[in-house]
C-alpha cells in the first residue's frame, strides 16, 4: 500500500481512534478510498435481493399466506391463521427453529442458502396444513 504525502498529512495520528491500531485504520480507510467497500456493498445488495425474491416466490407458491418484508431483519413476517400453540408444538417436534410473533412467524433469508429455504418452506407448508 503506497500512501501519498497529502493523504498522510490529512490522516495524521491525532485523527485516529485509540481502540484500533493506526495501521488497521489506515488500511481500512485506503480500502474505502480505493472503492472496494462500495464494490462489496453492491455485491451484498445483489445477493440479498436475489434471496428475498426467491423466498417471496416460495411463499407465494407453497404457503399462499399474507406476509410483510422486514428489511431491517432481512426476514418475512408471515401471518398464519392456525392454532399457534399446535403449530409451535409441531415445529418443535420436527426440529424446526422459527421466530414467533403473536399472529405468525418470521423467516429470515440472510444466512440461508436457496436449497434450505425451499426445504424449509415446503416443510412449513406441510405443518400449516396439519393445523
Amino acid at each position: 500500500m503506497i500512501l501519498n504525502e497529502e493523504y498522510t498529512k490529512k490522516y495524521c495520528a491525532s485523527f485516529f481512534g485509540p481502540t484500533a491500531s493506526k495501521l488497521e485504520q489506515v488500511a481500512f480507510s485506503q480500502y474505502i478510498v480505493d472503492g472496494y467497500l462500495q464494490k462489496h456493498l453492491r455485491k451484498l445488495v445483489r445477493e440479498y435481493r436475489e434471496k428475498h425474491l426467491y423466498l417471496k416466490k416460495l411463499l407465494d407458491t407453497y404457503l399462499c399466506v399474507s406476509y410483510i418484508l422486514d428489511e431491517t431483519y432481512m426476514a418475512y413476517w408471515i401471518k398464519l391463521d392456525v392454532d399457534m400453540e399446535k403449530f409451535k408444538s409441531l415445529c418443535e417436534s420436527n426440529l424446526m427453529g422459527v421466530s414467533y410473533s403473536s399472529s405468525g412467524i418470521g423467516l429470515s433469508f440472510a444466512s440461508m442458502d436457496k436449497e434450505l429455504m425451499k426445504d424449509g418452506v415446503i416443510r412449513l407448508a406441510e405443518l400449516v396444513k396439519e393445523c
